[in-house]
């Protein structure tokens, strides 16, 4: 009830204030799991990649985002998965989820680019997740994001936002390769014309 209600309201928002434009979403698989990977830059990100999908999507979160009880609640009640960066073990939960057919929106940079680098290293989760799940693996960029709420911002500032998605891609060679492979197709999105 509370993901149905904040998507149509985000629709309205992200309409309003931030111009939003949306290209690729024909690469978006319709059904089974598949696992969406795209930049991080700001904490409007995840809701606005959920946004144009038409499915429900699951996210992953730091735990330390469970801390405190209305971000607590608000997760809870958004299929937000808490994972602890430091083990690999709570990505088996996420592992079942995938395999059952539900999709994933992941950071592969592992937390907001808070510097002036175009996109952070990647971390292997999203080649664990791809190579453990078999799902595939489409890339997205979110250009627009970090000027509409900049990192220890209190508000956002009306602006353009751009989302694009990529064409779907499964897991091949290994966890390093597959990264880098992921974090190419993301950075692709991002200077393409």
């Amino acid at each position: 009830m509370l993901y149905t209600f904040l998507k149509i309201f985000g629709h309205v928002f992200s309409f309003v204030f931030f111009h939003l434009k949306v290209t690729g979403t024909e690469h978006i698989p319709k059904r089974g799991g598949f696992i969406l990977a795209a930049n991080h830059c700001s904490y409007l990100d995840g809701p606005l990649l959920a946004l144009k999908i038409p499915r429900r999507v699951q996210f992953i979160s730091k735990t330390i985002l469970y801390r405190r009880a209305l971000p607590r609640f608000l997760l809870n009640n958004l299929w937000v998965i808490p994972v602890r960066q430091e083990t690999p073990f709570g990505l088996k939960s996420v592992l079942r989820l995938l395999k059952k057919g539900l999709p994933l929106v992941i950071f592969p940079e592992g937390t907001r680019n808070t510097t002036k680098r175009f996109l952070l290293p990647g971390n292997p989760g999203v080649a664990l997740l791809a190579a453990g799940s078999k799902v595939p693996v489409v890339p997205a960029f979110i250009r627009g994001a970090k000027k509409a709420l900049p990192f220890r911002a209190r508000m956002f500032r009306p602006g353009n936002i751009e989302i694009r998605y990529g064409k779907p891609f499964h897991f091949c060679g290994d966890y390093q390769s597959f990264t880098e492979m992921v974090m190419n197709a993301i950075g692709e999105l991002g200077v393409a014309p």
